[in-house]
């Protein structure tokens, strides 16, 4: 009862206008009849005149605001409605098995583009083959936690992301920003300003829903100093063998001066390689039996 209707304004406003002729009649009447008493009759008539003009101009702005709200909320409830908000008000009266598969074909996947002899292939996005991977990754890189990083910043014409320099920047923007609204992840762009991310999501969580890895999530790694092997010393003539319980006798035998033959080298080798493994009492033991 209380809502704007057009009656409301358009009874007042034509009562209005009746009165006009009506206040004229009545100065005409009381000019040539010398009814000066008669003049005041024209005072209530001038005061509703001026009521019924109030009143009309406040119902006829109440009923046009009145549409142009309605106008916004079905505006937005239009770009609301995106084919996954279709997709699960169909899924109420569906089996739960085939709500299982029909959400198995919503994945968000990106797929390689063949690209020319040359040149590095690509991924694009499965539902928008217009976007590029690299690109999305740009987008969120340079985005704030609450916005999106603004259209503005592209350069008009450019084609940086696209080598084929079939989808444009801007273009490829403005598809990313479609399916993020569809995904209802962030909000639509309004006059010069971007769009915002739908709480909880923001860049990171994006990137993480999407399957991209941004260069701050990736964990610094230490520096790890790389251990240099130095080479054994080549042995001289000139140096004394390693010193053993047997090879010292055998070495002051020889009188100093001689190379151990290999029969011996590899004695050697057995007793530093005990000598590295073993107690001292089981090495004394290994010793006597060589």
């Amino acid at each position: 009862m209380n809502e704007p209707r057009v009656w409301k304004w358009m009874v007042p406003a034509f009562v209005m206008v009746g009165l006009v002729p009506v206040a004229l009649l009545i100065n005409d009447m009381a000019q040539e009849n010398g009814w000066a008493w008669f003049a005041w009759c024209n005072f209530p008539v001038v005061g509703w005149m001026f009521f019924l003009g109030i009143q009309a101009w406040a119902a006829f702005k109440a009923y046009y605001r009145a549409l142009e709200v309605q106008d916004f909320v079905d505006r937005r409830n239009a770009l609301a409605t995106t084919p996954e908000v279709k997709m699960f008000e169909y899924a109420r009266s569906m089996h739960p098995e085939a709500v299982r598969s029909l959400l198995l074909q919503k994945k968000i996947i990106w797929r390689v583009k063949a690209a020319r002899p040359g040149d590095m292939a690509d991924w694009v996005l499965d539902e928008d083959p217009s976007i590029r991977v690299r690109f999305v990754e740009y987008i969120l890189e340079n985005s704030t936690k609450v916005k999106l990083m603004p259209q503005n910043l592209l350069s008009e014409g450019a084609f940086t992301f696209d080598p084929q320099r079939l989808v444009s920047d801007r273009e490829m923007y403005q598809a990313l920003h479609r399916v993020l609204i569809n995904h209802q992840m962030a909000t639509d762009a309004f006059g010069n300003q971007p769009g915002q991310w739908i709480p909880p999501w923001e860049p990171e969580l994006v990137a993480g829903r999407w399957g991209i890895v941004m260069d701050n999530d990736v964990p610094e790694v230490p520096e790890v100093a790389e251990t240099v092997k130095t080479p054994p010393p080549t042995p001289n003539k000139s140096d004394p063998l390693p010193t053993s319980p047997i090879l010292g006798e055998r070495h002051a035998k020889r009188g100093g001066g001689e190379i151990a033959t290999d029969d011996e080298m590899a004695k050697i080798n057995a007793l530093e390689t005990a000598r590295a493994n073993m107690s001292v009492k089981d090495y004394m033991a290994f010793c006597k039996s060589q």
